[in-house]
């Protein structure tokens, strides 16, 4: 599976709808598209969901909303993503029962906690250093291992391009962002 991870400037694009639907036609179900944003507020970040929905569904790929389990629910996402000191999966469950609950990990003891907290997924990177986080730690393929030791199918991130494909599923991946 490709997940398609959006931001700020992605998301308030003219072009991002039109985009969106493009990617969809060509990879149908095995696209999955989070939607991430820290600058809209709840009834634009659900108004912006609900139409990134309308625009998927009809291919079969997936809505991931991350770290907003409400907007994820209220829209009818496939998937919520949660991170850092975010809410367990078991907490997301409760508060948004329906969707699949992925968890970003960075390391082995995050990848193992997310599992024992019930995660469905486990988003797994940096993998290697990315433009928009020059000089940050990388976890490497370490992490893809790790992750994949869980039993979870993983989703490598972090820098991975066509050419790294390969080796972040040979090392465990299941899919890529």
């Amino acid at each position: 599976r490709l997940h398609a991870v959006t931001d700020d400037r992605v998301c308030g694009a003219a072009w991002f709808p039109e985009r969106a639907a493009l990617l969809a036609d060509a990879a149908g179900p095995e696209l999955a598209v989070h939607l991430q944003t820290r600058t809209r507020e709840g009834g634009a970040f659900l108004a912006l969901a609900r139409a990134l929905r309308a625009t998927l569904e009809p291919h079969g790929s997936w809505l991931v909303v991350n770290d907003r389990a409400d907007v994820a629910r209220a829209a009818g996402a496939d998937a919520v993503v949660t991170g850092g000191p975010g809410l367990v999966a078991d907490d997301v469950r409760r508060a948004a029962p329906g969707p699949v609950v992925g968890r970003s990990v960075h390391g082995t003891v995050e990848a193992h906690a997310a599992a024992a907290e019930g995660a469905d997924f486990l988003i797994a990177g940096a993998v290697y250093e990315t433009p928009t986080h020059q000089g940050e730690r990388v976890s490497g393929l370490a992490v893809v291992r790790a992750a994949a030791a869980t039993g979870r199918p993983v989703i490598a991130i972090g820098g991975v391009t066509p050419e790294r494909t390969r080796e972040v599923i040979a090392a465990g991946a299941r899919g890529v962002a």
